[in-house]
Order: C-alpha cells, then sequence, then structure tokens
C-alpha cells in the first residue's frame, strides 16, 4: 500500500561520467510521467519509462536525469546554431545601442549554454545501462518513501472507519425509536386529513404501509455496515487501492444521506453529519493512495 507522495536520489559514476537521478512523485488521477535531462536522452526514454511503470501504478511522475563528465572523455561540442544566433543578438545590440567594441571569443564564454554535453549511446552502452540502473535506485528509494508514507494513511483511515462504524451502531441504536415516532406523526397527519376528507380503511392501510417504508432506516444501516467491511478488507489488501477506496465511500455517502432525509431525530442526524466529516477526511486521504 503505498502513497502517491515520494521522493528518491542515487548517483553512479561510468567510463568517466557522473551520473545522479532524481524521481519525485505527487497524486495524480493516473500515471503521468515527465523526464527531463541536461542532455538528450531521447534514445533512453522509452527504456525510462518502462522502468517508471515497473514501480509505478498512479501519480504524477517527475524524473530527472543529471550527467557531468568527471575523466577525460570529451563529449561536449559547440552547439553552432545557438552560436550564431547568440553573435547576430550581440550584433544587433552593438548596432541599436552604438557601441563601438567589436564582438569577441571572450563574451560567449558567458554562456556555458553554447557547449552541449552529447553521448553517443550505442558507443556508451556502459554508461546506458548505468543511467538504468542508477535509475531503479532512486524509484527504489522513492517507493520505500511512498509505501512508509501510505502505512500511515491506511493506519489514519483504518482509524477513522472505526469512527464511523461507532456512529452507525448508535445510529442502529435509535433506528426503533426512529420509526415509532416518525410513524405516530405521520399517523396523526394522516388521520387528520384522513378527517376532512374521508375515505375507507384500505386506503389507510396503504398509507400507513408507505410510511413505514418512508422512515425505516433499517436498510440503509446495513448496506452501510456491508460497505465498511469492504473498506477494511480493501485497505488490509496489497494492490493499488485509492480508486476502489473512492468507490466505496460515494456509497457510503449515499446512504449515510439517505437516512439523514428519513429522520427527523437530531441525534440521528448529528451522527450522520459525523459520519460525513470522518468521510470527507478519508476522500482526502484516499486521493493520496496509488
Amino acid at each position: 500500500m503505498k502513497s502517491m507522495t515520494g521522493y528518491g536520489k542515487a548517483g553512479q559514476s561510468a567510463e568517466g561520467f557522473q551520473v545522479n537521478v532524481e524521481v519525485k512523485t505527487v497524486n495524480s488521477r493516473y500515471l503521468d510521467i515527465f523526464i527531463r535531462a541536461n542532455i538528450n536522452v531521447a534514445a533512453m526514454e522509452n527504456a525510462l519509462r518502462g522502468l517508471i511503470k515497473k514501480h509505478m501504478e498512479r501519480g504524477k511522475v517527475s524524473l530527472f536525469v543529471d550527467i557531468q563528465q568527471s575523466g577525460e572523455t570529451p563529449a561536449e561540442v559547440l552547439d553552432t546554431a545557438r552560436l550564431n544566433q547568440l553573435y547576430a543578438q550581440l550584433q544587433s545590440i552593438r548596432k541599436n545601442t552604438g557601441v563601438r567594441d567589436e564582438v569577441r571569443l571572450d563574451h560567449f564564454l558567458a554562456f556555458p549554454e553554447l557547449f552541449e554535453l552529447k553521448i553517443d549511446f550505442d558507443r556508451h552502452d556502459h554508461l546506458r545501462q548505468t543511467i538504468l540502473e542508477t535509475t531503479e535506485d532512486a524509484l527504489v528509494q522513492c517507493n520505500a518513501m511512498r509505501g512508509a508514507e501510505g502505512a500511515h494513511l491506511v493506519k489514519d483511515i483504518s482509524e477513522r472507519i472505526e469512527h464511523i462504524k461507532n456512529h452507525v451502531a448508535a445510529i442502529a441504536e435509535k433506528a426503533p425509536d426512529n420509526v415509532t415516532r416518525e410513524f405516530e406523526r405521520y399517523k396523526s397527519r394522516i388521520e387528520r386529513l384522513m378527517s376532512e376528507f374521508p375515505t375507507d380503511d384500505h386506503r389507510l392501510e396503504q398509507e400507513i404501509a408507505l410510511i413505514s417504508d418512508k422512515v425505516d432506516i433499517s436498510e440503509e444501516i446495513t448496506r452501510l455496515n456491508s460497505h465498511l467491511k469492504q473498506l477494511a478488507n480493501t485497505l488490509a489488501g496489497s494492490e493499488a487501492i485509492g480508486k476502489r477506496l473512492t468507490f466505496i465511500l460515494q456509497e457510503v455517502l449515499r446512504e449515510t444521506n439517505t437516512i439523514n432525509s428519513k429522520t427527523t431525530d437530531v441525534t440521528i442526524s448529528a451522527l450522520a453529519i459525523k459520519i460525513k466529516e470522518e468521510l470527507e477526511k478519508i476522500r482526502e486521504q484516499a486521493q493520496n493512495l496509488e
């Protein structure tokens, strides 16, 4: 059981290069992957995405790969297109401002982005493997953090489910009194109306049957307890549970609202409000579970 919030970092050296990888994850409805690097890693992107999918099922995953030269391997090349663009810009500034100084080579040394680290991964297969291994190490670290956070969330949700169970039990105790009170309230209203508009006894029996159904909350209580059991069982599982939790929470909320609409009992209404407060807190926590 994992949270969708986590961070991992790992580093290795290979073939005169230092490889550092960072992984940051936050909650998202789907698995959204964003890969950045200080070099062109397009040739490796599918492999990197495959590694992420191996470790993550949901969440926004930001992966940053940083590769620096640590040896004598010549890998930096001049970006001539950017150089020409910068030269043209400097000449334009010189012309528009009336500066007489010529554009010199040392002016370009202030722009390190003109020198790009380019690596042929076909020639540096060991470096390619090191990047993948380092990425996997960072993902493992990130998942360890997600697992610890997930355990904390599950503990909190489990405690809140117990609170809801207690509230439902209290409602169940009040349910018989609620039926009697609501029945008498509706019955007196019907009898008053029937005294003004006389009708037969069969019609009265039909109206009383409708009242009984309207005020009886036993079925809702039974379904609530069933949904709460499903919540507990889902939390006890090991697979991704975020979406299933959200669905069950909606069903619990539906039954709670139905109970609230069937009663004028102040105590039951107060308990229903407490259940909805707990459900909202669980929903917030569930949104961050994978």
